[in-house]
């Protein structure tokens, strides 16, 4: 009987550990698939995508052009050297663009269709608080689209197929946030 009891005992165990060791891993792949910081298989923290400042491009196109090496400008701003190439590649494009005022980030969908439409924004902005007219983020939101369409229309087909590529504007909350900025 003492047999029975010893061998019922060690089978509790095992069940119950094997329960502790399946909720931990169950936990552990839980918190591994919910945090957008880690990769899924390795565990390793995801890298942020980080852009690089209009200013600090054309830093680097100038130091570049004094004779600074790509691997010493890689360096120097924590970049890959295939980044810090692909800004001097584009060194024509990237001189050409003359962001609006405060605008420090271009991406590749902006235009000049919203560099023009944000500096056409921050007039209509200026001319209704010299009035008095109060204006809320979503009147401003219904206007930059406005605008927008405006300046969209007023363009040739040839021209916004080769420059904006068919993208539209969505005057989201985020852009707010950094046209606000």
């Amino acid at each position: 009987m003492a047999a029975t009891t010893c061998y019922s005992l060690c089978l509790c165990l095992f069940f119950v550990s094997f329960w502790i060791v399946y909720i931990l891993y169950s936990a552990y792949f839980v918190i591994l698939t919910t945090d957008p910081k880690v990769k899924d298989k390795t565990g390793e923290k995801k890298k942020s995508k980080k852009m690089i400042s209009m200013e600090a491009k054309l830093e680097i196109i100038a130091k570049h052009e004094r004779g600074v090496r790509i691997i010493d400008l890689a360096n120097e701003y924590g970049r890959n050297p295939s980044t810090i190439s692909t800004i001097i590649k584009q060194k024509e494009a990237i001189k050409k663009l003359q962001p609006s005022k405060g605008v420090t980030i271009i991406s590749k969908l902006r235009t000049n269709i919203h560099d023009e439409m944000e500096q056409l924004l921050l007039l209509w902005i200026k001319v209704k608080q010299l009035v008095d007219d109060s204006v809320s983020e979503a009147i401003i939101c219904e206007k930059a689209g406005a605008i927008f369409q405006d300046l969209k229309r007023d363009v040739t087909e040839t021209e916004v197929e080769s420059s904006q590529g068919g993208e539209g504007f969505k005057a989201s909350h985020g852009w707010f946030d950094n046209f606000e900025k």
